[in-house]
């Protein structure tokens, strides 16, 4: 029994250690292990240091986060990240995912999306760059993107066209970078080029309608962020494209959600109204003093001559027909107004607010997301309804969002981006040039809106028919005087005329990226940019066919097709404890393509409102069709190192390649390099000072001539038969207006960019300074040919323009208390611009010329490109103002001053937010200083008697002097209440110095 027992505890020992020994020899089991490190929102975090026991095993993560170690089971690896929180996790699989936490109160920590989609940590960047994150831009509903990044950007301007929803944003960075060529920044969504395309608002008699671009069709309820890349350093990996800087899209995805399934849901609303109208008068109508001879026939009190009937056969005075407010002081009482109608002789305040609506704009959206360990998927659908103030105008907008990544395998994934918008674009904007700028189109104060509604069209939906003109309707022929019949054609125009536009565009990308061993990686990637417009332009029969054909109707068609491909090899490696080195190698391929064809009835339409181009009441000619084609690509490299986590310097060159100008002679290289020092890691400083971050950069980008301009081509002509019998004579000559130059060059902005980062007090108190200073050479100008030359310019690289200013963000949060918080941001740019060389010959280049050579814009050497060049008033030898014997200063014809530039001097925001537990409130202001405008229709406007400035002087009690006219007709001022004769004294007297 003994014996049996200690056979027993042998075996029970025996097995013991041969367990013990198994144990020890599975600890010692090495494995590979791989996985993905993530920041809380699920963003790859590149750049990690991961560490086991042994320093030298040390790697670090690729740009997507991902990483590669050898480890034997039961040992701890480390994950490091500057700003984040360490995390260690033991081994037990070949698998390890990780997700950082930011620590709090840490500056530089945001992961910034750089060029071509790369992710760098922000405190490795040497130049300027700021981000934009998705609450900001949605959180006022805005239905563009653009428009919500007013004052959040220091150095962007912003400027939306008027008209409301349905209208275009011009964004500019750091000023003037070209005299005539393109001045807005490069798109880029999701890593790759979108269109974006001018427009111009400002060309009435080129086009009466407000147009728009293309960055207002993306959905900003489908943006992660922005960044904005400003400098020639940040942009330099996009060369020719680069020169006005980069906006960076990065849309929402998948993987910034959680684990699982999610559903989100968003509606909001907004309204566009009138917000601000120049100041009018309210004191008198339409009409001049009477002892002003040559304007209107009169009575002694200003009114017509003649009196009108209403429906009913009762007679009332009326107001001349004129343009002019000079006239009657408002009484009260009653009076018939040119549409037949009787009302109290009054102002009308809302005369203008009438001619507009009220713009009604919603969205919805529902978003989907999806997140495992195999797939991230977001999807989304936005209903957009937009209206502009114009009446009847609106767009209504169907945006879809897919962004999924599919991880095929441990070192593959494969991401695939799809934006699509169909678009009904219906009635956009009338330009209200012509009542602005022209006297028929002046509303006078005893005038409103409302009146035009009703009195545009007559009952048979013909346009309204002035005084004895032939018409059906003879009775409804407005003969009473005070109408304005630019207001009559402008509310005809909105009401009457249909305008469609349907837009279908994709925007969609695929990416692959493949970790071919550790440190190693390949992406390639294929996108494109595709839109197709259909528009029809039906403008309604303004007369009976009867009195002869009216009425027009056209078809375009647009379409625009860009097609993106970049391979990109990323290879990065620790060169020593301390060294860390990270090259890319890039080859990007361009491929645009585009042609607007439109075609309309010539002569009117020979059936009412017979919208077809059967319907042409002449035979249709020159249909046109512009082709657009352009071809780039470029090969890249980059080079990165990293010392220490706090010393970082890359090097970055990019060669180019362009359709758009001679082949042999369309290759050019644009190299940069920028480096960050991060103080605060390097040494110990005072506990106020929690970061501190020192950067330069030097960078070269370019700009190249439209496409087409540089090539000398000859273009086909036909002379037709030169005698009878004979066939027609075939000939080419060349563009006459422009020839083009096959050695020109792009234009090349060399920038110095410096800046100071920094964070206090526990990161109470931020600021992030810049200064920069460039100089763009090369400007591509059109010089000015005898005509024996065969053309009338011809493009060349002559113009040289340089700028240097100060961006400055402030961040603070003032109160931090339990309840209640308040923090802001103090955006703040100043910018110096100047025209430095434009050519031998020339030192002024001419923008336009307006009214009649009233004041131009111009570049002129030595001063800011736009500046206001008019003539000053005439002056005698001794220096003294000539009064005209109209009482009036006298221009001089002969001489041209400058009264300031149109560039504003600076600009920025503060944006503000206030926390109370659970509660926030938001509100920000834009701003901009310095600068000069031309407010023409103003100037207009003050002469016509209708804004609150015409009624200086009109009597003693708005500042007028008394005078009496003597027998010759001349003013004599006196202080009596009559003349020596008897004779009346008037009181709306001025006399100017002279």
């Amino acid at each position: 029994m003994k014996k049996s027992n200690l056979s027993f505890f042998k075996a029970l020992l025996l097995m013991t250690i041969a367990l013990c020994l198994q144990n020890s020899s599975f600890a010692q089991t090495v494995r590979t292990v791989s996985g993905q490190i993530t920041d809380s929102l699920g963003t790859g975090l590149p750049g990690v240091t991961v560490s086991v026991n042994d320093p030298k095993g040390n790697v670090i993560s690729g740009t997507d986060g991902h990483y590669q170690i050898k480890a034997k089971d039961g040992t701890t690896l480390t994950f490091m990240y500057v700003g984040y929180e360490t995390k260690t996790v033991i081994v037990n699989q070949d698998e390890i995912n990780v997700s950082l936490s930011a620590q709090t109160n840490e500056a530089g920590t945001d992961v910034v999306v750089t060029a071509f989609g790369m992710k760098r940590s922000e405190r490795s960047l040497g130049y300027a760059a700021t981000t934009v994150k998705s609450d900001d831009i949605t959180r006022t509903g805005t239905t563009n993107f653009a428009t919500a990044l007013y004052g959040k950007v220091p150095g962007l301007q912003i400027q939306a066209a008027p008209g409301g929803s349905t209208s275009g944003v011009y964004m500019q960075l750091r000023g003037v970078n070209s005299m005539l060529g393109k001045t807005t920044p490069l798109i880029i969504m999701d890593g790759v080029p979108i269109r974006d395309g001018a427009f111009n608002s400002g060309n009435y008699w080129g086009d009466q309608r407000e147009r728009n671009n293309g960055i207002v069709d993306i959905n900003p309820e489908d943006i992660e962020n922005i960044t904005v890349l400003k400098g020639a350093a940040a942009a330099a990996l996009y060369g020719s494209e680069g020169v006005n800087g980069v906006v960076m899209i990065t849309t929402k995805s998948g993987k910034n959600n959680k684990k699982g399934f999610s559903v989100d849901v968003n509606a909001n609303y907004f309204q566009d109204q009138v917000a601000y109208l120049p100041r009018f008068q309210n004191t008198r109508g339409t009409g001049f003093p009477s002892q002003v001879p040559g304007y209107y026939t009169s009575d002694a009190n200003g009114f017509n001559t003649q009196q009108y009937a209403d429906a009913n056969g009762n007679m009332y005075r009326a107001l001349v027909q004129g343009n002019l407010n000079f006239g009657p002081v408002f009484d009260g009482k009653p009076i018939i107004a040119w549409d037949g109608v009787v009302r109290p002789y009054s102002a009308q305040p809302d005369r203008y607010k009438n001619l507009f609506q009220k713009a009604n704009n919603s969205t919805q959206t529902v978003a989907i997301s999806s997140n495992s360990a195999v797939q991230s998927t977001r999807f989304s659908v936005t209903n957009q309804h937009t209206e502009g103030l114009s009446i009847g105008s609106k767009n209504d907008k169907m945006s879809f969002s897919l962004n999924s990544t599919l991880h095929l395998g441990k070192n593959n994934d494969l991401q695939i981006i799809g934006n699509y918008y169909n678009l009904h674009v219906h009635n956009r904007p009338y330009l209200i040039d012509r009542m602005i700028n022209n006297f028929t189109g002046m509303m006078p104060v005893f005038d409103n809106g409302d009146w035009y509604r009703n009195k545009y069209q007559t009952s048979l939906g013909y346009k309204y028919v002035l005084n004895t003109t032939q018409s059906l309707t003879p009775d409804e022929n407005i003969h009473i005087p005070s109408y304005m019949t630019d207001i009559l054609d402008y509310m005809w125009n909105v009401n009457k005329d249909i305008y469609d536009e349907y837009e279908n565009r994709l925007i969609a990308s695929i990416t692959d990226s493949w970790t071919i061993t550790k440190g190693l990686k390949l992406r390639g990637r294929v996108s494109t940019d595709y839109t197709n417009t259909n528009i029809y332009d039906k403008q309604s029969s303004t007369q009976p066919i009867v009195y002869g054909a009216s009425g027009n109707y056209g078809v375009q068609n647009v379409y625009y097709n860009m097609l993106h491909a970049d391979v990109m090899m990323e290879y990065n490696t620790k060169l020593s404890p301390d060294f860390d080195l990270t090259a890319t190698a890039f080859y990007t391929a361009d491929k645009e393509k585009g042609q607007n064809t439109s075609i309309y009835t010539n002569g009117g339409l020979s059936s009412e409102n017979w919208f077809d181009l059967a319907a042409t009441a002449n035979p249709i000619s020159n249909p046109s069709a512009p082709p657009l084609e352009i071809v780039k690509d470029a090969i890249i490299g980059t080079v990165n190192i990293n010392y220490h986590n706090y010393l970082y310097a890359e090097g970055t060159i990019r060669r180019d390649r362009t359709s758009t100008m001679n082949p042999d002679n369309n290759s050019f290289v644009y190299p940069s390099a920028n480096a960050g020092f991060i103080i605060s890691d390097a040494f110990k400083l005072p506990e106020t000072i929690n970061y501190l971050k020192l950067r330069a950069s030097w960078g070269i980008v370019g700009n190249y001539p439209d496409p087409y301009k540089a090539n000398v081509a000859y273009l086909p002509a036909n002379w037709g038969t030169q005698a009878p019998g004979t066939s027609p004579v075939l000939t080419t000559n060349t563009n006459f207006n422009i020839y083009g130059n096959l050695n020109i060059r792009p234009e090349k902005k060399n920038e110095y960019e410096f800046g100071l980062t920094g964070q206090l007090l526990h990161s109470r108190l931020g600021f992030d300074a810049t200064f920069f200073t460039n100089t763009i050479n090369d400007q591509i100008l059109n010089l000015a040919l005898a005509y024996s030359q065969g053309a009338v310019s011809q493009l060349n690289n002559v113009g040289k323009l340089s700028n240097k200013g100060f961006e400055l963000s402030l961040n603070a949060t003032p109160i931090d208390l339990k309840d209640f918080k308040w923090s802001f941001i103090l955006n703040y740019a100043n910018y110096s611009n100047k025209v430095v060389a434009i050519s031998e010959n020339s030192n002024s280049i001419i923008y336009g010329d307006y009214d009649g050579n009233a004041y131009q814009i111009v570049a002129r050497v030595g001063h800011p490109a736009g500046e206001i060049m008019a003539h000053p008033l005439l002056k005698d030898d001794k220096g003294n103002l000539i009064v005209d014997d109209a009482g009036l200063y006298e221009q001089d014809p002969n001489k041209m001053e400058s009264y300031g530039s149109i560039q504003s001097k600076g600009y920025g925001g503060f944006i503000n937010t206030f926390t109370y537990k659970n509660f926030q409130l938001n509100f920000s202001i834009d701003y901009r200083y310095g600068g000069h405008v031309i407010p023409t229709g103003i100037f207009w406007m003050n002469s016509r008697g209708i804004t609150e400035a015409s009624l200086y002087h009109m009597d003693k009690a708005h500042g007028g002097l008394s005078y009496y006219l003597d027998a010759n007709g001349k003013g004599v001022q006196t202080s009596g209440t009559a003349g020596p004769n008897g004779e009346t004294v008037y009181n709306d007297g001025m006399m100017l110095p002279g």
